[in-house]
């Protein structure tokens, strides 16, 4: 269970974000390859250089399905996923107030830095508004909330990197 942003070209009426298209018959199946143009390329690479700059704390790896950034550092952990025409971001419910706010703060500042090197816009789909807002307090109240939740309800305990801390 995560909490997530994703990341698609704005429609011409700007109401929404396009996402890709999915044939619900290959869905179950292994995920395409994704083959970046010299374009895509060149954007993900500006990414992880401006990542490592400004974040600090970030690892890249190629999977098949893509390029994908992960940010580990003192203020928590997430995953980038990208393939050139969207991406897709998960925060795990690990982090309350403070600690909730840090990780979704790094998380907006890597997403503004996708936004600006690729044209494709955040949404953040849990409060169902664009990251462009620029203020994370709000997707920290929601993440305290269902990180709560998951530990009083499930017993559900946060995973070994938050435990450990900054």
């Amino acid at each position: 269970m995560t909490y997530d942003i994703y990341f698609g070209r704005p429609r011409a009426d700007g109401a929404e974000l396009e996402s890709v298209p999915v044939d619900l018959e290959e869905a179950d199946d292994e995920p395409r390859p994704v083959h970046l143009t010299a374009e895509q390329r060149a954007i993900w690479d500006r990414v992880v250089h401006r990542a490592v700059e400004e974040l600090g704390h970030v690892e890249t790896e190629e999977y098949m399905s893509g390029p994908v950034l992960r940010y580990e550092g003192p203020r928590g952990v997430f995953q980038l996923d990208y393939s050139g025409d969207s991406a897709y971001m998960e925060i795990p419910y690990w982090y309350l107030r403070d600690e909730a706010l840090a990780v979704l703060a790094a998380a907006y500042h890597l997403g503004r830095i996708l936004e600006e090197e690729s044209g494709l816009e955040g949404e953040d789909l849990q409060l169902g508004r664009r990251i462009t807002a620029g203020d994370p307090r709000p997707a920290a109240v929601q993440m305290g909330a269902i990180t709560q939740w998951t530990r009083e309800s499930l017993g559900l305990t946060p995973g070994p990197v938050a435990e450990a801390g900054p």
